[in-house]
């Protein structure tokens, strides 16, 4: 995942919506209430964003056990889907999220969630849903994180958040064609933090969403790297 600067004024604009709503005091201290903590019951001995909890799913457990997080602890749902989560929190939400993917052309909601104070997603990689990715996560005061595995440098890389609304992009390989290409994360904070992702198959329509969100102001290098490497390696940037 890489940041990118949010410079679209209709963008921030919905963005805005979604915070007043969602942080709202009364409303805020409804969605809390009704979070949600699932543990892992495969390791135990480590907090799920430990890096040691990381370091044992990577090396003793097959890559299939985590492609989803196994443990969290969150308000919302993997999508804005009301049977699954709380409905106070989708009726809030539901429209002003539909409006964001709409206006980025998005035709998948993959998560929308608020992490209560000290909430969490655990380490996991995502490989049964691969995709190029537009992850917006709000901050109230910027104590929240998120953090990956960096395979070069062999290394944890921390992606502190800021106050406000924080866009990450990147891209998930598929776990059956790219095992050793999955891209571990995690992401927890110490207040209220929000997070909606969007899953766009097309690497072009991608680059053109991050486009609209950043007015053209983006690293194209790096965009030019993600994606399946027989995509890469075809278009020649590999």
């Amino acid at each position: 995942m890489r940041e990118v600067c949010l410079k679209s004024q209709r963008i921030k604009k919905i963005l805005s919506g979604i915070t007043d709503a969602v942080y709202n005091p009364e409303n805020l201290e409804k969605i809390v209430k009704s979070y949600i903590e699932k543990k892992d019951n495969l390791i135990t001995e480590y907090s799920s964003v430990d890096d040691r909890y990381f370091k044992k799913a990577f090396k003793e457990y097959p890559i299939k056990e985590y492609s989803f997080p196994r443990a969290a602890k969150f308000t919302g749902t993997m999508s804005t889907n009301k049977d699954h989560g709380d409905p106070f929190f989708f009726d809030l939400v539901n429209k002003k999220v539909l409006r964001l993917q709409n206006t980025l052309g998005a035709p998948q909601n993959a998560l929308c969630v608020l992490y209560p104070d000290d909430g969490y997603i655990g380490w996991h990689h995502n490989g049964n849903a691969p995709g190029y990715n537009i992850l917006f996560s709000y901050s109230q005061d910027g104590d929240g994180y998120f953090k990956y595995y960096d395979r070069e440098k062999d290394e944890v890389i921390y992606m502190q958040d800021n106050p406000g609304w924080n866009v990450k992009c990147g891209y998930y390989p598929y776990e059956k064609t790219e095992p050793n290409r999955v891209y571990w994360h995690a992401a927890a904070t110490k207040k209220a933090r929000m997070s909606i992702a969007f899953v766009i198959p097309n690497r072009d329509i991608w680059i053109n969403v991050i486009e609209y969100i950043t007015d053209g102001d983006y690293d194209e290098d790096y965009l030019k790297s993600q994606g399946a490497f027989h995509e890469l390696k075809k278009e020649g940037y590999v």
